[in-house]
């Protein structure tokens, strides 16, 4: 019966490193009662096409997010420094220190750049929980998509020390200080 079977026996390979794909099924071609091989190496090639397609566009994205960011904090703490341009004189000429004067307005930057970080944190995981549920069902046997609870503190944890320094460096694109002295 093992000889005349006619339901061969069959193996799914899963790889680590798809764009090795090519290399594995030659490899496999070669063993001797290996009959065919499926290969979906267009189907690969497309995934990783768009793939590095999304990298670069979402690295684009992100950088100018950023410099938009830091225009948006540089602006808001010239408009507040303009509005509190008297206390600052008042405060200055009654002994205040420079650091008393500039602190707040770093505070400000921070929480800025904090407040930016959540809610773009928040964006990510709703824009990725939704697409990773779309995406899956059709390509969740050739690339591993990570389930949101398992990405979420390490993307949240980015946010928050990106947004921190964007919010420092917004704020050291309008310093304070010239108004101290």
């Amino acid at each position: 019966l093992e000889e005349d079977n006619p339901l061969r026996a069959s193996f799914e390979i899963t790889l680590k490193d798809i764009s090795k794909a090519n290399d594995v099924a030659e490899q496999l071609e070669k063993i001797i009662d290996v009959s065919w091989v499926k290969n979906n190496q267009d189907f690969v090639s497309q995934i990783m096409d768009i793939t590095s397609g999304l990298q670069n566009g979402s690295f684009v994205l992100m950088i100018l997010f950023a410099i938009i960011s830091i225009f948006i904090i540089s602006n808001t703490i010239k408009i507040s420094v303009s509005a509190r341009k008297d206390d600052i004189y008042t405060m200055r000429y009654v002994g205040a220190t420079n650091d008393y004067i500039v602190v707040p307005f770093v505070i400000e930057g921070l929480i800025i750049g904090l407040l930016g970080a959540l809610i773009g944190f928040i964006c990510v995981v709703i824009g990725y929980a939704y697409c990773s549920h779309i995406v899956s069902g059709y390509i969740e046997n050739i690339v591993q998509i990570y389930k949101t609870h398992q990405i979420i503190f390490r993307l949240f944890v980015s946010c928050i020390l990106f947004g921190l320094f964007i919010g420092i460096v917004g704020r050291q694109l309008f310093p304070v200080e010239h108004l101290t002295k």
